[in-house]
């Protein structure tokens, strides 16, 4: 359970890292340091993956879809 939590706690910081960046082009240095951050705390492979966040009434969404090669 305590895997579970720290893994949540990291996909929401995640989150909010991209939404309040949302408006902004991100430089390199910041995409690698997210990418980097990444790997380290999600149990899935970044790279073959895609995260959509949606709002919602009670707070947010986000989905993590696999990408079909």
């Amino acid at each position: 359970m305590q895997l579970q939590n720290k893994i949540y706690s990291a996909l929401l910081i995640f989150g909010l890292t991209l939404t309040t960046q949302a408006g902004e082009k991100a430089s390199e240095a910041r995409l690698d340091e997210v990418a980097q951050k990444g790997a380290q705390i999600m149990p899935f492979n970044l790279e073959q993956t895609v995260h959509v966040f949606s709002k919602k009434e009670d707070g947010g969404l986000q989905q993590v879809v696999v990408k079909n090669y």
